[in-house]
Parts: structure tokens; sequence; C-alpha cells
């Protein structure tokens, strides 16, 4: 590529940018007309334009551009307001310069075409005329009259008069574009001074191409760096494992640091939306505003790509099929105008975008019509279907509510479009509606190239499970007298909480065990989201959790539904990342529940006690089923003991960019068996923050979340580190009293906190105080 290539790619860079502000200036002047910062901006952009390419001799692009640049100068100066037909025009001429940009970017050159009639409205409305005929006859579509001989008599007498007059218009033209230039040169050097003050450094554009290369890097990296965690985890070398820590800690910030260049704001997408919002509302005839927030909200560079249609499809949707016609609208007694909202936001590792509109709402019964008419369902199956159900129906190629094609809609594409995509980059997509509006969710990993992952076991195989998908993970023991696995229509499920979890044996659909195994034993389960429900996967053994680089899977498991990618494992092994959506829908859960209208929350069958609390269990040496106030519990951690460091009398371990202090809290509790910290064994650690630094409690094992009742029993004499004792399932569970742990290692304010049991008797009851600290 030669200099003037190079250039040429520059400037057609540039001019997209300008024109995807264009379009969002002109529909956001058309609403503030009187803002002359914004014309201005407008103005400024339009005349780099020009200037561009009159330096690549684009002269039909130089044309159009000056022709807009005439009647924006009016605008500027105060001399006309900007209205309907103005801006019309000057969207138009924004779409006419965006395709010849286009022509020049796929031929190299600028593309032939007639701007005659554009250029014409614009000097017509520069000049102040109103009323633009949109089809006008041009001079070449009939053949010329003869002029009269007085005519061509006055033109012969008044030639020199004429030449006169085109000398002075040329000299006034060139003085005003002079004008134009000096006062464009002295805004520019202003804003150039203004912004030279704030920024330290001039922004570098960095090819994509070379971006990715960095990010496949930095993916092997990140692979090579697991690798070495896993020798460090066997080795006794002190500096090996010390120099691997370092490379962890630098690996990781590498890999944030690379993450950052592929995030761009969801706003390069929104961009364009006002434009669509006014352009769809002016063909059908409605007054609608569109409402963004979040538009700041980063995303993957890629991911960007793949919402930009589903987005378009649902905007379209929400304005044509939504939004009601003015006049019906204010019967309703809804405003005339019309509003679309767009919100994006970050919410568990993941970012939702809800578009929502205040309309008519889907109508169900139309829906369920018109999936009787195309045969998708009998009349009385139709019936006995929920709301969610029929509108699943709208996702299905062909189906729409609509009467008659339109240019806009009619085709049954737009919602098929949206779950296909979504669905592809590994997203979910929610409806929810009312007769006030509708409103879609969708939910988009940040990245598809690192994520963390839940590492499970089945039989000697090792797979992956997105933790955006993963709500806890869980040990189920049976117990006599507590309800165990039940069959609920050829599905088991068990009881957590005020839940009912369905389970999915992990070995079973994978068609590694022929039969279903007993549910009368220990399970390891791992309680994921999808599909709208949650469901427990059974598997061997909970492994560990990690970030892992996704790689595509091969061809050969292209045609298997229940893996949605792979990575490779610290060893070198390939380990499968499985798409918890496809699992569900394999093993037929979802269709055998919503045939026998399944009710996950049960709390309202069990008459749950609403004056309930969850907590924590765990065991310490010597003293089992221990709880503690999960308002209180930040992360649990498995340290290895060889990590555990000492600081005095304390023990210390590196716990990100803190040092965190270790209690064992055999030591402050009565009645539990005091044992060293050190040892060949990994320590489980449940962290707890306090005054914003980690504090670590050493326990023995930890269980589940339990919930307890707030009745409190206190024992006399009191127990030390003990705030008092619940009754669950008629077990006795002893309550940690956090503050009195802390006041005793030294952490705490040197008084007593909380409940003290000397001041009641033996089975005092009290209420706990949900606000334990």
């Amino acid at each position: 590529m030669d200099n003037n290539d190079q250039i040429l790619d520059e400037f057609l860079l540039e001019a997209g940018e300008i024109f995807d502000q264009l379009d969002l200036d002109f529909v956001q002047l058309e609403q503030t007309p009187e803002d002359k910062k914004l014309i201005g901006n407008i103005f400024r952009a339009m005349h780099t334009l020009k200037g561009s390419s009159g330096f690549f001799a684009f002269h039909r692009l130089e044309k159009v551009a000056h022709a807009g640049e005439s009647l924006l100068s009016k605008l500027r100066d105060g001399i006309f307001t900007l209205n309907e037909e103005m801006t019309d025009v000057l969207l138009e001429t924004s779409d006419r310069l965006r395709a010849i940009v286009d022509g020049v970017q796929k031929q190299r050159r600028e593309p032939e075409g007639d701007d005659t009639t554009l250029i014409q409205n614009l000097k017509f409305l520069t000049e102040g005329g109103v009323g633009i005929v949109k089809a006008i006859t041009t001079p070449s579509a009939a053949p010329a009259a003869p002029l009269s001989p007085l005519v061509e008599e006055v033109i012969e007498i008044t030639q020199p008069a004429l030449e006169e007059t085109i000398l002075e218009v040329a000299a006034q033209d060139l003085e005003q574009e002079l004008l134009e230039v000096v006062k464009e040169a002295s805004i520019d050097a202003a804003v150039n001074e203004a912004e030279s003050s704030k920024e330290l450094a001039a922004p570098v554009k960095v090819s994509v191409e070379l971006l990715d290369k960095l990010m496949n890097l930095v993916s092997e990296m990140v692979l090579a760096r697991n690798r070495l965690l896993s020798f460090a985890r066997t080795s006794g070398d002190l500096a090996f494992n010390n120099t691997v820590r370092r490379i962890d800690t630098v690996t990781l910030e590498l890999q944030e640091r690379m993450m950052k260049t592929r995030m761009q704001p969801i706003s390069q997408v929104w961009s364009k939306f006002p434009r669509l919002v006014r352009d769809i509302a002016q063909d059908c005839g409605k007054k609608v505003e569109l409402v963004q927030i979040g538009a700041e909200t980063e995303l993957d560079r890629t991911l960007l790509e793949g919402i930009r249609d589903p987005l378009v499809h649902i905007i379209r949707n929400s304005v044509d099929h939504g939004i009601e016609q003015p006049a019906e609208r204010l019967a309703k007694g809804k405003p005339e105008l019309g509003s679309v909202k767009l919100r994006a936001f970050h919410e568990n590792g993941m970012v939702v975008i809800e578009i929502a509109d205040d309309g008519a709402g889907i109508n169900i019964p139309l829906v369920k019509q018109k999936a009787i008419q195309l045969g998708l369902v009998t009349p009385e199956r139709a019936e006995k279907l929920t709301e969610r159900e029929l509108i699943d129906f709208i996702y299905l190629p062909g189906f729409s509510t609509k009467a008659e094609v339109t240019n806009l809609s009619g085709r049954g594409v737009g919602m098929d479009v949206v779950r296909t995509n979504i669905q592809e980059i590994g997203g979910t997509v929610d409806i929810a509606t009312s007769a006030q509006g509708t409103r879609l969710r969708l939910s988009i990993p940040l990245t598809l190239a690192i994520m963390p992952a839940v590492f499970v076991r089945s039989k000697q195989q090792s797979y992956a499970i997105p933790q955006v998908n993963v709500i806890e993970m869980l040990r189920y023991e049976p117990r006599e007298g507590v309800p165990g696995v039940e069959n609920f229509y050829g599905v088991p499920v068990f009881r957590l909480r005020d839940k009912l979890i369905p389970l999915v044996f992990l070995n079973y659909e994978l068609k590694v065990d022929d039969v279903m195994p007993p549910t009368d034993e220990s399970l390891n389960i791992v309680i994921v989201q999808a599909a709208g429900i949650r469901f427990g996967l059974v598997v061997d053994e909970v492994l560990y959790m990690q970030e892992v680089v996704v790689k595509s899977v091969g061809p050969l498991l292209k045609g298997t539904p229940v893996y949605s990618g792979s990575t490779i494992l610290g060893n070198g092994r390939v380990a499968l990342i499985f798409d918890i959506n496809a699992i569900a829908v394999r093993s037929g859960i979802i269709a055998k529940l919503a045939d026998n209208q399944f009710e996950q929350d049960i709390s309202a069958v069990l008459g749950a006690n609403n004056e309930s609390q969850q907590m924590l269990m765990f065991d310490l040496l010597g003293l089992e089923r221990m709880v503690i106030p999960l308002e209180t519990v930040d992360r649990l951690e498995m340290i290895a003991a060889s990590r555990i460091d000492r600081r005095g009398n304390e023990a210390v371990v590196l716990y990100g960019n803190k040092i965190m202090r270790l209690i064992s809290l055999a030591h402050y509790v009565e009645g539990a068996t005091q044992k060293s910290l050190y040892g060949d064994e990994t320590v489980p650690v449940i962290v707890h923050y306090h005054h914003d630094q980690p504090v670590g409690f050493i326990v023995k094992k930890v269980h589940n979340i339990v919930n307890v009742p707030t009745q409190v029993v206190m024992v006399s004499p009191p127990q030390r580190g003990i705030m008092g004792s619940v009754i669950v399932n008629d077990s006795v569970m002893s309550i940690l009293n956090v503050q009195e742990v802390l006041n005793m290692s030294g952490l705490g304010p040197h008084h007593e906190a909380g409940i003290s049991g000397a001041d009641f008797v033996d089975n005092d009851v009290i209420t706990m105080d949900r606000e334990i600290k």
C-alpha cells in the first residue's frame, strides 16, 4: 500500500465516523433547533468533508458537501431556523455523501451519479424557499422550445452586463469563502487550544488485525500460565513458586489491559438508532422518542457486531408493532408521544440490554390465533398454553401478526434473527409484555475470548461450565426425616430452601452411564440457570474454578449441541465447554416441566416462615453444624497451606493485592479442637471484609446455605465465640459470633457488640438482629 492509498483509507475511516455523528446531530438538532453549538459542529463536519474531497479531486462529493454547507451556514448565522423540511433534505444530503464515499471505498474512485435535484433543493432552501416539489422535471426530459426574437435580442443586449454580473458574484462568493475559511480556522484554533490543555497525548489508530493477533498471543500466554500453575502446585521449590506467582500476576494484568483494547462503548451501535426511530416513526405516522441510558457500557468489539442486527429488528418492532397511533394513544389516556427506552448495564458478569416501549404490548390472543392458523398447535393444546409459551411462537421463522407485508414488517424475520444471533454469542433473550408496553431483556457475555469457568469431572474427563451460568455448588447428602430426591412426572427434583430444583445427571446425558444413578446416595450438584429455569447438574466431582481461553470446537463436534467451545488445560489436554441451554433442552426437563405446569418457587406451598434468615453452615474440628450469617460472608476460598506465611504471631496470605489475616476459629470458639495451620492439605477459608480489609476464617469444612429461624435460643453460661443456637430440621446449630471473634483476635473494638448471653437465663428466646456485622 503506497502513501496515497493509506491517506485515502484514513479519509474513508474519518468520513464514516463523521456520517455516524451527523445522523445523531441532525436528529438532535431537529429537537433543539436553537442549539448554536450543535449547528457549529455539523457545519464543521460538512466543511471537513468538502475540504478533504477537494484534496482527492472528488468533485461530485465536493459539490454536494458545498451545497449542504451553504444551507448550514445560514442556519449557523441565525438567518433561518431549522424545520422538518430542512432536516429531511440535510439527512438526504448525509445519505448521498455516505453513498458516494461507500462507492469510493469499493471502486477506489468516485462513482458516477446525478445529484442535480438534491443540489437544487439545497440551493432552494438556502435562498429562503419553502415547499420543495418532490418531482422536478429536468430540462433534458423535453425538447427546448425555440426562443422568440425578442428574447434573443434581450439576451444579446444583456450579454456584457451578464458577464460583469457573473464576475461580481464570483468575487462575492470568493470573499464569502475566504471569510468562512478564516472563521473556521479561528474556531478550530480555539477548540484545539482548549483541548490541548486537556489531552496529554494524541490517540493512536491501530489496525484490528494487529489487536486480534495480540489477543491471540495473550490467550496463548494464559494457557502457558495455567500449565505453570499446575506444576507449581506439586513443586517444593520456593524460588520457582515465587517466579510462577509473579508470572501469574503479570499475565493477569496484561490480560486485563488487552481486554480493554477490545472493549468498545455500546454507543457505537446505538448512534444510528435515533435516525432509525425518526425515519420509521415518520413512515408509520407516529410520534416516538428514543431514550438511551448507559450508552457508555463497554462490550467486546466482536459482540458489538453480533448485537447490531437484533437491536435494529427489536427497535423496528417496537415502533411499528408496539407504539400506537397518536389518536389511539390519546384515547387510552397515554401521551401522544410514544417512548422507546434503551438501557444497558452490567449484571453478574454479563452485559444486560433492555429495550422497553410504552405501547400496546404483544397481542396474545392474536398470537394464539395465528399459531392455530399456521398449524403450529391445535386449538385444544393452545388453550392450555401459558402466556410465556405463546410468546415463544414469535421467535419462529415466518411468524408475524401483521395482516399484510410492508417494507417494515410482516415477513416474520425479525424475532427469529434476534434469538438466533443472540444465542450464537452465548446470550439469552427474555420478553415481558402487558397493556402498558413490552420489555425485551438481552443478556450478553462481556467477551467470548477469555471467561471464568467451573471445572467438573464426569468419569475420567474434565469439562468446563461457564461461570455466568453457575448459581451455586453444593453436596447433597440424604438424611432421615428430610425429604430426599423426589419424582415430578419423570423428572427428579430435590428441595433447596424454598425452591424445587430439577436434576440432570451428567453421566446419563453424555451416555457414559446406561441407567440413571441411584438418588439415595450423596450427590455433587452444580446449580445452573438456563432457559428461564434453575436446575441441578449432578457431576462426579467439582474440581476448581479457572479462567479459560475459549477455542472453537473441531469439525467432528460441530453437530453436537451440548458443547459451545473447548479449552486447553494446564496439563495440555483439551476440555470441552458445556452449552448449558442446550443441555437443558436436550435433557427434556423443560418440555416435561412445562407440560405439567411446574412451579419452582414452593415457599407458598410449604408455608415457609418469612421470619427466617440465610446462613452458611460449616464444621470446625470437634464441633459440627455451626452457621455464620450470610451477610458477613464475602467469598469462599480453598487456600493451600503452603501459601500461608507468618507475620509475627499472625498467619497471613497474599490475597489479590492485599494481605489477608487468617483467623483459626478453633482458637476462639469454645468446644472446638485446636489444630496447627500447617500441613500439605488445602484449607477452607470464609472471607469476611472488616473495614475494607479481608479477614479469613479457617474452618474444617464448608457445607451449604441454610434457612434458619430468627428465633435464637440463648443458653447459660455463655460460650466463647457463640451467639446462641437455632433448631433446623430437628438439628441444633450454633451461631458464630463474628464480632466477638474479631474482638478477641484484636481486630474489633474493645467492647462487646451484638447480643450477650449474660443477661438471659436458660432457654430464654430472643429475636436475632438482622444487621449483624
